[in-house]
């Protein structure tokens, strides 16, 4: 085998240019940057310049700030698209940074939060001005926290043992829409009301209408309930364990044989008023006898006993329980953000900056699915429920090169695929 060398100006990254493209003529750039402001006169790059820096770099596989580089050597002085060092993409997610709230509960534990509302109603805005959300549409949002594992100078210990952080995410179907760092020692229990009610603040104001809320049984509390009931029409949160509890299942008389995915349950309902009030709600009650078939201390029966704790009275109990198991289709979105979009490499030492990326990182993600949306109704080789690293080697990786012509800059692409039906 044989090898000759050939210098040029030539792009392994072509499909960067037709997604930059769609980003300029859609306005998004813009948006961005009358959003947030302007920069410094003295600024070489405006916010959306560093931003799409840091989205671009994660379109091409990047896993770390430092692969921008990699970015500019291709992209720099060669296109119309500026960008950016690692540097200034540092830079910016410390000016975007707010300070951590601490705080200190009565078992003497300290809790650090950061709450970063601007950044997280440039998400919503994202989301909303590409469509993938719209005003006044009813919609599910899922709740939930992830542990982060790293070693972080202020991370602390999380309930999985491993130090990292513990941030806190709501999710309307694929898209995360709020996002607030907590670090590893705060439980998701911890403060969820207060963290939901900003997330709610957000979603009214932006014009999103929740019509279900979902949540695990850190959700059961007080607060937490009169909260989802004020801001979305039902909410669908598992109930804890307690003896109360147990022993109103104990008296239900008609329980329903069911099967989903296989597994065999038997289903039923109560009526229950929750922390010693008053107001009533709907639990809907799936039990399943034990393996071992041993007597359990609370329920004094063979039963494992799970409740959904609502006030949907509408739906059978049957598709309640149906509709809460499908919580678990958001998931996946953590595995998106840890893997594709870099969540597992956090870049910084400090939880505020920390937050920061995230967010970046799902308004990279909400561009990402809004691409591949609009490209999947043009061209046969992308698909929108292609995940990262299937997207870059259908789309992203062809081969370009900016030729000068007829006194305008015109882009050469080296394949047969019909790029040319996305402009």
């Amino acid at each position: 085998m044989q090898i000759k060398k050939k210098f040029g100006n030539i792009n392994p990254f072509g499909g960067i240019n037709f997604i930059h493209n769609t980003i300029l003529k859609s306005g998004l750039k813009g948006k961005i940057d009358r959003f947030l402001g302007m920069r410094p006169a003295q600024a070489d790059y405006s916010y959306s310049d560093v931003l799409l820096s840091l989205f671009y770099s994660q379109y091409i596989g990047g896993s770390c700030l430092e692969d921008v580089k990699e970015l500019k050597e291709h992209l720099g002085n060669k296109s119309c698209i500026k960008i950016c060092s690692p540097d200034v993409i540092g830079d910016v997610c410390d000016k975007l940074k707010t300070p951590n709230e601490v705080y200190t509960s009565k078992n003497d534990v300290r809790h650090e939060f950061n709450v970063n509302i601007r950044a997280n109603e440039l998400l919503t805005e994202v989301n909303v001005y590409t469509g993938m959300l719209k005003a006044g549409y009813g919609y599910t949002m899922d709740y939930d926290n992830i542990a982060l594992e790293n070693e972080k100078y202020d991370s602390t210990r999380t309930y999985k043992m491993f130090y990292g952080y513990q941030p806190g995410v709501a999710f309307i179907g694929k898209h995360p829409v709020y996002i607030e760092g907590r670090n590893g020692n705060s439980n998701a229990k911890y403060k969820m009301e207060e963290t939901l009610e900003r997330c709610f603040s957000i979603m009214k104001k932006k014009g999103i209408k929740i019509e279900h809320f979902r949540s695990d049984c850190a959700a059961y509390q007080k607060g937490v309930i009169q909260n989802a009931e004020l801001n979305a029409k039902y909410f669908y949160i598992r109930a804890m364990a307690s003896a109360d509890l147990y022993e109103r299942c104990k008296n239900i008389e008609k329980w329903e044989k069911i099967d989903i995915n296989d597994n065999e349950f038997e289903i039923g309902e109560i009526i229950y008023s929750p922390f010693g009030e008053e107001k009533t709600y709907r639990v809907v009650v799936t039990r399943k006898l034990r393996k071992d078939k041993q007597i359990d201390l609370y329920s004094e029966t063979a039963y494992d006993y799970y409740g959904i704790l609502t006030n949907n009275y509408q739906m059978t109990a049957k598709d309640v329980l149906i509709f809460y198991n499908n919580r678990a289709a958001a998931e996946p979105n953590f595995d998106i953000l840890n893997n594709d979009f870099n969540w597992s490499h956090l870049p910084f030492s400090f939880l505020n900056q920390n937050t920061v990326f995230m967010i970046l990182s799902a308004i990279s993600l909400t561009i990402f699915e809004w691409v591949k949306k609009l490209y999947s109704e043009k061209i046969n080789f992308v698909s929108p429920t292609m995940r990262m690293k299937r997207f870059i080697n259908k789309f992203i990786t062809v081969p370009v090169k900016w030729i000068k012509q007829a006194r305008q800059m015109v882009l050469v692409i080296y394949t047969e695929k019909k790029y040319e039906l996305l402009l």
